[in-house]
């Protein structure tokens, strides 16, 4: 238990951050105060919390493409990252309808139905268009077999 040199609370240890990643040591201050703090100087110096960000975002390039890329996750398809790499996993890592891998090293699109919003699986880019392009309408789909089997059967 520690107390927060701000709020005054006693709080978990785990509420304040390490002063380093090798050492025990924890800041003065806890979480919840940082953020506040952090928060409170970005309002007052826009530019410079926008400056500063961008200069990260160019110094890690990986971590920033990371960091966007679980904030889509979770804002557009409500999992976590663990959880896409779960199903990529069950997939094989390829795509669930070509069953290929991604030429393009792209991550696979999270395939979902656009009616109720459950997600379905992982598609690559050209299958996740193709269903999009006939509208997830099954009777489309069918359709376009019925065509493309009366033109092979020739």
């Amino acid at each position: 238990m520690k107390t927060c040199s701000k709020c005054k609370q006693i709080k978990e240890l785990d509420a304040f951050t390490k002063v380093h990643s090798y050492s025990e040591e924890r800041r003065c201050h806890c979480k919840d105060c940082c953020r506040q703090k952090t928060k409170n100087w970005r309002q007052a110096n826009p530019r410079k919390a926008i400056n500063h960000t961008l200069k990260y975002q160019r110094g890690n390039p990986e971590k920033t493409k990371l960091a966007i890329k679980k904030y889509q996750l979770k804002k557009k398809f409500n999992i976590t990252i663990e959880q896409y790499k779960e199903i990529l996993l069950t997939q094989d890592k390829t795509c669930a309808i070509c069953h290929k891998v991604c030429a393009s090293g792209r991550w696979l699109a999270v395939d979902h139905n656009h009616k109720t919003g459950q997600n379905r699986g992982l598609l690559c880019a050209r299958c996740n268009v193709g269903l999009g392009h006939f509208l997830e309408d099954k009777t489309l789909l069918a359709s376009a077999i019925k065509y493309m089997d009366k033109y092979e059967k020739n």
